[in-house]
């Protein structure tokens, strides 16, 4: 078993406490509890990689979207991608990784989710999804782009897309991770 494997079932063994077992939300009248397959291990293990695999399919889908929007909006991008002295032409492996990475990702961040919502008290629900989406940006995608920028002598614009794109596909992804994730949403009738 590698340590990835290790890892992702450790996070996933945690246990709850009743309080664990209901909504946290403060602008309802009636908490509900959930009900269903809460304490059944390998029902959390299945949803937990359905909300990876949906967090992935959004953040590559939302990848798309940019992908065709960027000519759009700012025409002088693409021709920029174009100096092979600064980025890999996208026959061979490199395509292959840019379909894939956005699938691997989900997976990460949705298996972080379940251990941190097991193991705090954090929010449920589209607010919850979109903090924890900001919080994946600040925490993981904006010191990269800080470091790239200080580092290479890519353009501004370039780099603005790129964190702009990052933001959008890791907000989105975090409401679709809440919503998938175990008993731990509030909304898309997980609750």
């Amino acid at each position: 078993m590698t340590p990835h494997v290790r890892l992702a079932l450790w996070i996933l063994s945690f246990r709850f406490s009743a309080n664990d077992l209901r909504v946290h939300t403060s602008h309802r009248l009636h908490e509900p509890t959930r009900v269903g397959h809460e304490n059944d291990p390998q029902m959390t293990i299945i949803r937990t990689l359905l909300a990876g695999l949906a967090a992935g399919i959004t953040m590559f889908f939302v990848g798309a979207v940019f992908h065709f929007l960027i000519p759009i909006v700012k025409p002088s991008i693409p021709a920029q991608y174009q100096n092979v002295a600064l980025f890999r032409t996208w026959t061979g492996w490199t395509a292959t990784y840019m379909v894939v990475h956005p699938f691997l990702f989900g997976f990460v961040i949705a298996v972080i989710f379940v251990g941190l919502r097991r193991s705090t008290h954090f929010p449920t629900g589209m607010r919850g999804g979109l903090i924890y989406g900001a919080l994946v940006f600040l925490v993981g995608s904006l010191p990269v782009f800080l470091l790239i920028f200080a580092s290479l002598q890519l353009s501004v614009e370039i780099i603005v897309s790129w964190m702009v794109q990052n933001l959008v596909q890791h907000l989105i992804a975090g409401m679709v991770i809440v919503k998938w994730t175990p008993f731990f949403g509030s909304w898309g009738g997980i609750a």
